[in-house]
């Protein structure tokens, strides 16, 4: 941990928040993985051009209420967490009024790097070599099984994500993909989950199947992956879903399998990540051997 001088006992972090999942869980694993107690702030920009000025302000070093945010809680803290582009400028106002130091989760792009006290930035997103700056190789995650699945004998998970700025995730592709599972795993039982970036076609095919177990988020909006990694044997992730293959080689003890999506650019984030779990043994493409039989320590890489 960074701040210096501080019991870790004792701190409590105020959390901003997009009201974005994807963000805001990032924060509170974060909080929850070392101990500390939180609060979560909502903030948020009026209209875009808010939220673009926010940019040239800091810039100039200028840190001026432009946002919106929820009450604050009339209670000390020792430090603000932020996740996510809305967020960073808030936490700098908002850190300098209060007399607050920052922590952000994700690289801050386009805003000033120096007034951050610690970044946690995914290594995919190729950070600059600041002493500020720690480069993380997975999200920030925590693995808090539901109990909404159970298996009964082994059984592959299969997590769909959808179609992205950089890739296009097709039912052909799902349903190909789906054909080599078969092949790969013919005893196994199938449990199913799709996100809420899945497409109505796919959504259409999942709900054709027969299988054990299965969740439409577009219909159902629960959350399996939890109960996916400690009850399967292997799970099976679509290949742009990176907060979800960063939990899945984190926790649990299922093998994980990347189904991979066509993009025009190869050279994507999303596949040098992919890439890079498969080069350190954390993950396989479906269908190649499975040589992987390590997790990533993350909670480990918080503390150092």
């Amino acid at each position: 941990m960074v701040l210096d001088a501080q019991s870790v006992e004792s701190l409590k972090l105020l959390i901003l928040t997009d009201g974005k999942k994807g963000h805001e869980n990032q924060s509170i694993a974060y909080a929850n993985l070392l101990g500390f107690e939180y609060v979560l702030c909502k903030v948020g920009f009026s209209s875009k051009w808010r939220k673009s000025l926010s940019y040239l302000l800091d810039f100039l070093s200028l840190h001026i209420k432009i946002f919106s945010h929820s009450n604050l809680p009339k209670e000390s803290f020792d430090c603000i967490v932020c996740t996510g582009s809305t967020t960073y400028y808030p936490a700098k106002v908002l850190g300098k009024k209060l007399g607050l130091p920052i922590i952000a989760l994700m690289l801050p792009r386009g805003y000033k790097l120096a007034d951050f006290k610690q970044i946690f930035a995914l290594n995919h997103d190729n950070p600059p070599n600041c002493a500020n700056i720690t480069p993380l190789h997975v999200n920030i995650s925590q693995n808090n099984p539901e109990g909404i699945f159970k298996a009964t004998k082994p059984t592959v998970g299969i997590i769909i994500g959808g179609s992205n700025s950089h890739f296009t995730c097709s039912v052909h592709e799902i349903k190909n993909h789906f054909k080599s599972i078969a092949k790969l795993f013919p005893e196994h039982d199938l449990a199913i989950t799709t996100s809420p970036r899945t497409n109505l076609e796919i959504d259409d095919f999942i709900q054709s199947i027969n299988c054990k177990f299965k969740i439409i988020y577009s219909q159902n909006p629960q959350n399996p992956v939890g109960d996916f990694l400690e009850n399967c044997t292997d799970v099976c992730i679509s290949e742009d879903s990176t907060s979800m293959l960063s939990q899945a080689i984190c926790w649990g003890t299922a093998k994980v399998h990347i189904m991979p999506l066509k993009s025009e650019k190869e050279d994507n984030k999303y596949h040098r990540f992919a890439n890079f779990l498969v080069q350190n043994g954390y993950a396989s493409w479906l269908g190649e051997p499975s040589l992987h039989v390590k997790k990533y320590e993350l909670k480990t890489t918080l503390n150092e």
